[in-house]
């Protein structure tokens, strides 16, 4: 890592490794979720030069946005298991609140969950606490790790009814 910080490609490659391709080569790629053997939601920088998400094909290699406007920032994406809704959540902001958040794809709504103090003056660097949300199997319930109650914590909270599960 140089002084302007670093840069990244997105490669995939089948299991044994052959058949290396790259995907994305626009510097800038951070979190990601594969849908299936074929796509993967990624926040990246788009060849357009607008950081956002980006659901592409490792077949075809095509790119297309995902959430243009209602997604806005980076964030820990992961597919429902039914692949109907993604969660996500962000990073602090300026009142040092982290979103948790459902998308659903088809119909380009959000829906947010909560909100939950994360102040970075305690809990940022090494020590920092991201939500990391991720679902159950059947997803009816999603899982995160929060600080907002003062402690480092797992909580549950049930999305059957906003998922339809």
């Amino acid at each position: 890592m140089g002084k302007d910080g670093w840069a990244v490609r997105l490669y995939t490659a089948k299991l044994d490794g052959s058949d290396l391709r790259c995907l994305l080569d626009t510097g800038m790629i951070s979190h990601y979720d594969w849908e299936d053997d074929r796509h993967i939601l990624i926040w990246a920088c788009h060849p357009d030069g607008r950081k956002r998400f980006l659901y592409c094909d490792a077949i075809a290699g095509s790119v297309t946005v995902v959430g243009e406007d209602v997604l806005i920032e980076d964030g820990h994406c992961t597919f429902s298991p039914d692949k109907c809704w993604v969660l996500n959540d962000t990073y602090p902001d300026s009142y040092q609140l982290r979103t948790l958040m459902l998308f659903h794809p088809e119909s380009n709504k959000r829906i947010d969950l909560a909100r939950l103090y994360s102040p970075k003056d305690k809990w940022w660097g090494e020590i920092r606490c991201d939500l990391h949300p991720r679902w159950n199997r059947d997803g009816t319930q999603v899982c995160i790790d929060s600080v907002h109650n003062g402690q480092r914590q797992m909580y549950v909270l049930d999305v059957s009814r906003i998922v339809g599960a």
